[in-house]
């Protein structure tokens, strides 16, 4: 999959992991948000069972956009761990705000809104895994 300019333009830089290496844990801060260039990432989330895997993100993929875009929320709701040796981009914030401010309030809110439920989903879904 060739990964489209527009959002490679938009990492400003790539950090590597080793398969097996924690790329963050859930419940630690948010600060970045992340594009898949190589690899894929396993996200996996603590539930009173243990840890269940919630999806496995391959190249081309967003990770940690759920925090970026619902302001509420500024710790990561799931843990995500390289799955194989992973290149990923660093999205630069200040460039995706100043995409984000070129469409419209009610489409900004529509994304927060989708933001949010994906976290009420992430938690859903590793409640009824962890059954």
């Amino acid at each position: 999959m060739e990964l489209p300019d527009s959002i490679t333009s938009c990492a400003r830089s790539r950090v590597n992991f080793k398969a097996g290496q924690s790329i963050f844990e859930e419940g630690s801060p948010a600060r970045h948000v992340f594009i898949i260039m190589q690899g894929k990432v396993r996200i996996r989330k603590h539930t009173p069972k243990g840890m269940v895997t919630l999806a496995v993100l391959a190249k081309g993929q967003v990770l940690g956009e759920t925090s970026f875009f619902d302001k509420a929320a500024n710790l990561r709701a799931a843990s995500a761990v390289a799955e194989t040796d992973v290149q990923l981009g660093v999205l630069d914030p200040e460039k995706i705000k100043q995409e984000l401010s070129l469409i419209s309030p009610i489409q900004q809110e529509i994304l927060a809104g989708l933001a949010r439920r994906l976290r009420l989903t992430t938690a859903t879904a590793a409640l009824l895994a962890g059954q």
